[in-house]
């Protein structure tokens, strides 16, 4: 009941508003007040379409402005209808009705159109933190580092999920490790960026998003890294080594292959997951233990969480070499996601 009279006070407060300048504006006012009514309802329609012509690239950075242009030209179409300047007097009419009956939703918006997930905001690029849950896999909750590209203010288009350890385990520590950086470049060519950290350029990858109704390009071969004897980092995260690790247990001819066989082995597949290929990713240290176990390019929620939940039961590897010496080595795999391996990975389980 509390709702509905705070919906009637907006909305009465807003026609109350339309009806009072109709009788206040002067005449000499008309001809602005025509200009703006299209110029602001033009712009809601130019703002709506755009995602649309975009195919989905682009989203709202924010939903503030458009809000604002949907109250100023209901507003200006009710005055203009009052007034009977215009032509189109029943759509003018009609605009200000529905802007007026959505007063209370548009304007309770602009409190929450600035995102909380946002952990770093420039004038080119947004970084945002967020966490998913998954009710079928024991509850498991894992956290995406996604980065933006801002266009023209209003809006911004997805360019991947941030690939960079080191930034906590949890979205209080991603949040705040984030917050301690004054500035962020990003090559789209290379997928690769610079964030600049407490005074130091801390190096990241990004993972692209991908379309075509869900179902990943091919993966990309991984560039081999050339490391000399004598520049060996035991700190560095490698993606080819000389000697690449092995799963332990397996014969270690087709590293991939293997891994995704050791994780269908414990895959349990809800049903609303959405079928296909999922990319792993994660990083076998020193010692030959997995971490940042993560999902390079996922399928959905449910799908993810379920492939996540069945790596964390892979055996051991032994660790990858250079020269003899153990390093950290970084890994991608994919994974076919199929409702079928249900019923096929408690068979094969032992």
């Amino acid at each position: 009941m509390d709702f509905f009279i705070v919906w009637l006070l907006i909305s009465g407060s807003y026609f109350a508003l339309v009806w009072l300048l109709a009788r206040v504006l002067p005449e000499r006012t008309y001809p602005l007040l025509r200009r703006l009514h299209w110029l602001t309802s033009g712009m809601c329609l130019l703002t709506a379409c755009i995602p649309l012509l975009t195919l989905g690239e682009w989203t709202f950075k924010s939903w503030g402005p458009l809000l604002i242009l949907l109250l100023a030209s209901g507003l200006l179409g009710g005055i203009r209808a009052r007034l009977k300047l215009t032509r189109s007097t029943p759509l003018s009419t009609i605009q200000a009705i529905l802007v007026g009956i959505a007063a209370p939703l548009l304007i309770s918006g602009l409190d929450n159109s600035t995102p909380s997930d946002v952990a770093y905001s420039d004038s080119n690029y947004t970084v945002t933190i967020n966490t998913h849950e998954s009710f079928q896999i024991d509850n498991l909750i894992y956290t995406d580092v996604e980065l933006y590209r801002t266009h023209g203010l209003l809006f911004e288009k997805p360019m991947g999920k941030i690939v960079l350890e080191h930034t906590g385990n949890n979205v209080p520590e991603r949040m705040e490790w984030w917050h301690g950086v004054s500035a962020l470049s990003f090559d789209p060519s290379k997928n690769r960026g610079v964030a600049r950290h407490n005074g130091q350029d801390v190096p990241f990858e990004v993972n692209p998003p991908y379309h075509n109704n869900g179902v990943p390009p091919p993966e990309p071969p991984a560039e081999p890294v050339v490391v000399a004897e004598d520049s060996v980092d035991d700190n560095k995260v490698y993606t080819y080594v000389e000697e690449m690790p092995k799963l332990l247990g397996y014969p270690g001819k087709a590293l991939t292959l293997e891994v995704a066989q050791a994780v269908l082995v414990w895959l349990k597949v809800p049903r609303d997951a959405q079928e296909g290929t999922l990319f792993l990713g994660f990083v076998v240290d020193k010692t030959g233990a997995v971490r940042n176990l993560h999902i390079a390019k996922g399928l959905s929620a449910s799908s993810d969480s379920a492939v996540l939940a069945a790596a964390r039961h892979m055996p051991s590897f032994s660790p990858g070499r250079m020269n003899g010496k153990p390093l950290n080595v970084s890994l991608t795999v994919p994974i076919q996601v199929y409702k079928s391996i249900a019923r096929r990975g408690k068979r094969n389980r032992h």
